[in-house]
Formats: structure tokens, sequence, C-alpha cells
């Protein structure tokens, strides 16, 4: 599974659509897309700096084919290297967007921000159980309290429907948060 994260300095944005995933990744962003108001209007001006895996892993061909429509289709001014170098890169970067591989996500959860993805029918956060580990939430099945932020949007949201099919860090079952 692959994840899209950020910096945790960067809260003004959980989720992003593919749409907009696609703007900062195709090929015609290198050297285009350089500020995360490029990417939405509505986020604040700050200079974006693209991170994932080196090209020859899965994550990357899953990635480019599911979000620019072509597998190892990419910006190619994105910074690519191994895992501990990508989570060093992206802890000092306040403009930083990347995919990782989901494990990297969650060794290193402390030091990277999460996002949902929409793609199409709204937001969608990991299943229950990594919910559970990124919003601290006490509680089976999904349900309970957000212990580090109540208030955090990521953390305080309706269960909805169980769906299939190949998707960015998503299993069978989706957590869908309001988009801002």
């Amino acid at each position: 599974m692959t994840a899209v994260v950020a910096n945790t300095a960067n809260e003004a944005v959980d989720c992003l659509t593919l749409e907009e995933l696609a703007r900062a990744w195709s090929p015609e962003a290198e050297g285009a897309i350089t500020d995360w108001r490029q990417v939405r209007e509505a986020l604040p001006a700050r200079t974006l700096t693209a991170y994932g895996p080196e090209a020859d892993l899965p994550t990357f061909d899953f990635f480019t084919a599911r979000v620019v429509g072509e597998a190892g289709a990419v910006r190619l001014d994105y910074v690519a290297g191994p895992a501990p170098q990508l989570v060093r890169s992206l802890a000092q970067d306040p403009g930083a967007l990347a995919f990782v591989d989901l494990n990297t996500y969650l060794e290193n959860r402390s030091a990277l921000r999460l996002l949902a993805v929409d793609d199409g029918a709204g937001c969608v956060l990991p299943e229950p159980a990594l919910r559970r580990a990124v919003c601290g939430l006490r509680g089976g099945r999904g349900r309970g309290v957000c212990a580090r932020a109540p208030a955090d949007p990521r953390c305080t949201r309706r269960r909805a429907p169980a769906r299939g099919g190949a998707r960015l860090h998503l299993d069978a079952a989706a957590e869908r948060p309001a988009r801002r």
C-alpha cells in the first residue's frame, strides 16, 4: 500500500484529490508546480517540494499508474531516495509532499503527516486499525475518543461503507473526512 504524506507542520491540508495529486506529480508539473497554491488555490502560499521512492520500487509504479495514469510517468524534479533519507528530508521540509510505502509511514508516523485521498467519492483515510494509530483512538472497531486532538478533522469522522478496488493507502473499510 502507498501513503500520501506531508510535513507534520503542514496543517493546511488534510486531503488531496486524485486530480490535485496528478497536478502535482504529472510530468507536466516538472518545474511548473512549485507552490501548494498551484495544487489547490485555497492552500497557503508555500514552496512545494515533491519527494518519493526510487523508480525501481513497486510503490513508485503503483502510485504513478494510479495517480498519473501511466506507470513510471512522473515529474523528474522530485527528490528520490531510500526511505530513511526521505523521512529525514520530509521532517525538515515544511513544503514537502510525498508518497511512500505504508510501512515507511507506520514506522515514522511521528515525523510524517498522513493525508487522506479523495478518489471522487470523498476523502479516504486508511482502515480503522490504522486510523486508531494515526489519531490515538481508544476503543474498539474504530470507535473511541481521539487522544491527540479531539478537534482534529482527520480523527473525527463517520464510518463509510466498505469499498473494494485498488486505492492509495486504503483497505476494504474506509473513513471519509470533510475535505479542507
